[in-house]
């Protein structure tokens, strides 16, 4: 699966059609003491979530991914205000 390249990579078939719209969420990496792994928490809810990823990193999310849309290669980088 080519992700938000799907639709460009599809279109020369014309038959073959993809409806994907691409989504910017806003995620951060917190390096965390592997000896306190046993420890590590989870969150999910509407607002953002938390996670271990690895063995010393937690991944921090905000919920409500935004649908930008458009072109793939054209998303804003920088995090919201």
């Amino acid at each position: 699966m080519a992700g938000p390249w799907t639709a460009q990579l599809l279109a020369p078939l014309r038959r073959a059609r993809a409806h994907h719209a691409g989504a910017r969420a806003q995620i951060a990496f917190f390096r965390y003491d592997p000896r306190l792994r046993y420890l590590h928490l989870y969150r999910y809810d509407l607002h953002g979530y938390f996670r271990p990823h690895g063995d010393d990193l937690t991944l921090a999310g905000l919920g409500g991914a935004k649908r930008d849309g458009g072109d793939p290669d054209g998303f804003r980088e920088a995090s919201d205000p």
